[in-house]
């Protein structure tokens, strides 16, 4: 093609596709550096130590390491609910000691369960008598 055939927006188009091998080859040849690391002076770090204080005074660094603590502890939290542990609580049982035959008892209310039993057994015999006696026959015809 010659240069009057092609306008000028297809010359550009033309430049543009011819460079870019060029820019290629030279990116392949290219070797990956590594960072830099500079190495602070120590007046500067004790510059910053010194200015530690004050940033744990700012609000916007106690919000966010608030959030931060609440965090890992609601993390916390359901980490441990969502263990399951092979814990199975042991029910203790207790034993009531049963109640001996002779409980001790108190002399005086034995003696006074002994007199209630004496007198029931008087009403007992009473009863007996009386059901064992014939109604009484009363002449119930007077005249005078």
């Amino acid at each position: 093609m010659s240069e009057q055939d092609t306008g000028v927006m297809e010359k550009g188009y033309l430049d543009a596709e011819e460079a870019l091998p060029e820019e290629n080859q030279n990116q392949g040849k290219k070797k990956l550096a590594l960072p830099k690391i500079k190495v602070p002076s120590p007046k500067n770090l004790l510059a910053k130590i010194k200015s530690l204080p004050q940033l744990f005074k700012r609000p916007k660094f106690i919000i966010i390491s608030s959030l931060v603590i609440l965090s890992l502890i609601i993390l916390l939290a359901f980490f441990k609910l969502s263990s399951k542990s092979n814990y199975t609580p042991s029910v203790d049982v207790v034993e009531l000691p049963l109640v001996s035959p002779t409980p001790n008892v108190d002399p005086e209310f034995e003696a006074i369960k002994k007199q209630v039993d004496e007198y029931n057994s008087n009403l007992g015999k009473l009863n007996t008598d009386l059901k064992d006696l014939a109604f009484p026959q009363v002449d119930l015809k007077i005249s005078f």
